[in-house]
């Protein structure tokens, strides 16, 4: 993997919103814009998760770094502050391969700084490598720290520390257990006569409503003395505990061995495929409360959710050949079922995990069956995941919480009131933006092809019924009676609270494994979103016709919320879209063109935004600036398995 930037490109992007992310495989994580500026309040080279994965906090902001040549100062920051910014002249290029590097040169010295994360540990390496030339020079280093959460910003008043530096090891504490420990391999520490920066202004945070400024606590400035014509190396460590005997080196040399393992191990040889596999493991974490990986539904806000963990299961763990880690996914979510329901998100030390949801059992079934496919590991289903399949289908026969349950005619009803249960889920203020309340038509879809699944696995013991399949032919009768609007020749987006809105949803009526929909009804639905829902990067929640239509996700949280499902464009229904239209023209070059076509566009993406990452959503109409989460599990998972089929 390599994404270059050269001089040109990184010429004018201080308000770059091109950056760069890397995960510690705990929760935290580090990223900064392609410059080294940080642009909104998620960027920092150290985010430690206290509570894995959990608990986000911003320890260490930033290093500003510079020369001292025969008296003259060489800055290499790039940042904006409060009324002012500074822009360095000597960013050379910025190369993201497994980590990030950046390089700085002059006629006088050249630097190569090199970051990575500590897997599995709060803690940042950096490797700087200084060539000088004719004359001595001073690298010095000035490290910018914080203790907040990662979506918050400090005041002067928020960052008092105790310190204590023994030889090369600096350690802050705030309060009891909030520590930071910073070690620099060599050099003299200096203390600052401000201990202060001023406010960072974060360009990003101000788009979307947010104007707050942002100081760090700066107490040292290092100084290395470098001689002439001479190479020196200099490693920073950072970390939430003791720092490791481990050197920086090797820290960023794991780090890439880990990356270049799992590529080699997931066995693809196109670079977009490789990509795609290390832009996956970022969303892969360990669990404290649950003691088993899990995923990160997107960075840098989100947390491990159900549903977003089942939709991008088969992406990010069985099309990279992880199913070590995707049996401890199922199994987490196993035990946590209650009432055929399984969390939505997880629980966390002293509270209890919350179960609004509906889809996201239906994934469960439909991940276990992705599962089987990859694997044929029946006994593992069988022994330990069968139990909780028949609890859900009996539980959504029956009825469970939030009004989740079976009709008269076989289809599923849920939600009522203020209850948000399927993925379109905003409510304000009391609120709710897009009420589906009744018998969503991707419930229904899912609640068929759970049915099916369980056919499948109910076939492999000893004594198996028909009871599955039987259910399954009521469902597909109702739904082909009920669900076919003549008015749009789609479906409905909600019936018994009819919803005739044109909406990506209807998709997954044809592209899951087990589809009810005949090819001439899917050719016309196709159609149809392709000439109102398909955008360039995603697919839009509402038809671009529909008055509803808000085109473009902007501003405040409350302006975004709003469009949230009523126009913006989704990276991750793409998936959907492809296997539609795969399934249904399955011989047809032209189509498959077009899909490869598709894919192209995507691949430039990864160039854009949160490098070799796949945003959450994009504008309604002709989107392609990144919104949302910077880089969204689902995305890249279904992206990656769409492209893992097509070579």
């Amino acid at each position: 993997m390599e994404y270059r930037f050269d001089r040109n490109d990184l010429r004018f992007q201080l308000d770059s919103e091109k950056e760069w992310v890397l995960s510690n495989g705990i929760g935290g994580y580090m990223g900064t814009s392609i410059v080294g500026s940080n642009e909104r309040l998620h960027h920092g080279l150290l985010i430690a998760s206290k509570t894995p994965p959990i608990d986000r906090n911003l320890l260490l902001s930033k290093i500003e770094e510079s020369f001292l040549i025969n008296d003259k100062s060489y800055s290499l920051v790039n940042q904006k502050y409060e009324g002012y910014e500074e822009e360095t002249l000597y960013l050379s290029s910025f190369i993201l391969e497994e980590v990030p590097t950046f390089y700085y040169e002059d006629n006088t010295f050249r630097l190569t700084k090199k970051l990575s994360p500590y897997y599995g540990h709060n803690t940042l390496a950096i490797s700087y490598e200084i060539e000088s030339s004719d004359f001595p020079l001073v690298f010095q280093i000035k490290p910018l720290f914080n203790y907040r959460n990662h979506s918050d910003v400090s005041t002067i008043d928020d960052l008092h520390f105790d310190e204590e530096l023994n030889g090369q090891t600096l350690h802050l504490t705030k309060g009891l257990q909030r520590s930071i420990f910073f070690n620099c391999s060599k050099g003299k520490y200096l203390k600052n006569d401000g201990l202060y920066t001023n406010p960072f202004v974060y360009p990003i945070g101000i788009a979307t409503g947010d104007s707050r400024t942002d100081v760090q606590y700066q107490p040292y400035t290092i100084q290395v003395m470098v001689p002439a014509k001479s190479k020196t190396k200099v490693e920073v460590i950072c970390s939430d505990e003791e720092i490791p005997s481990i050197s920086a080196t090797e820290i960023i040399n794991q780090y890439v061995t880990r990356l270049q393992t799992i590529v080699f191990n997931a066995g693809y040889e196109t670079e977009l495929l490789n990509n795609l596999v290390i832009a996956s493991d970022q969303f892969i974490v360990k669990r404290n409360s649950t003691n088993a990986y899990t995923v990160l539904a997107g960075l840098p806000w989100f947390t491990d959710w159900g549903r977003d963990t089942m939709i991008a299961f088969e992406g990010l763990l069985l099309v990279t050949k992880r199913f070590e880690e995707a049996k401890e996914v199922l199994l987490s979510f196993a035990k946590y079922e209650k009432n055929g329901l399984i969390p939505n998100m997880f629980p966390d030390e002293g509270s209890l995990p919350l179960y609004n949801t509906v889809d996201a059992s239906l994934w469960y079934i439909h991940a276990i069956y992705k599962y089987y496919e990859y694997t044929k590991d029946i006994k593992f289903i069988q022994n330990e995941l069968y139990a909780v399949m028949k609890s859900i289908v009996y539980n959504y026969k029956i009825g469970t919480d939030f009004f989740i349950g079976m009709d008269s005619d076989c289809l599923i009803h849920a939600g009522s009131g203020l209850d948000q249960v399927t993925w379109m889920d905003v409510r304000i203020n009391g609120e709710v933006i897009t009420p589906r309340h009744g018998k969503p038509v991707e419930i229904n879809a899912l609640w068929y092809n759970a049915l099916r699944i369980m056919d499948i696995v109910e076939s492999f013991t000893d004594n198996p019924s028909n009871e599955y399949l039987i259910l399954a032919r009521k469902v597909k009768k109702s739904f082909l009676k009920k669900f076919w609007n003549t008015h749009t020749n789609c479906l409905y987006d909600v019936i018994d609270e009819d919803d005739s809105s044109i909406r990506p949803n209807q998709l997954f009526a044809i592209s899951l494994p087990f589809s009810m929909i005949s090819k001439t009804k899917a050719k016309t639905i196709i159609s149809i979103v392709e000439k109102e829902l398909v955008d360039i990067y995603g697919i839009r929640t509402l038809a671009k016709s529909d008055p509803r239509f808000i085109s473009t996700y902007q501003g405040d949280i409350v302006s975004r919320d709003h469009a949230y499902h009523m126009g913006t464009s989704w990276g991750f229904l793409l998936g959907t879209y492809f296997d539609s239209v795969k399934k249904t023209y399955p011989h047809s070059k032209k189509q498959m063109q077009n899909i490869i076509s598709k894919v192209s566009q995507i691949e430039s993406h990864l160039f854009d935004g949160c490098i070799n990452g796949y945003a959450e959503v994009f504008d309604g109409l002709n989107g392609i600036k990144s919104k949302g989460c910077y880089t969204q599990a689902w995305s890249v998972a279904e992206i990656l398995r769409v492209v893992s089929k097509l070579y």
